[in-house]
C-alpha cells in the first residue's frame, strides 16, 4: 500500500481541484 503524507494529499487535492475547473473552462468554451 502507497502511503501519502498529508502535504501530497493536499497538493493532490489541490490538482484535481484545478483539473476540474479546467474541464469545466474547456467545456465552456467548446460550447461558445
Amino acid at each position: 500500500m502507497y502511503y501519502l503524507s498529508t502535504t501530497e494529499l493536499f497538493n493532490y487535492k489541490m490538482k484535481q481541484e484545478e483539473y476540474e475547473e479546467l474541464k469545466k473552462r474547456t467545456l465552456i468554451h467548446s460550447i461558445c
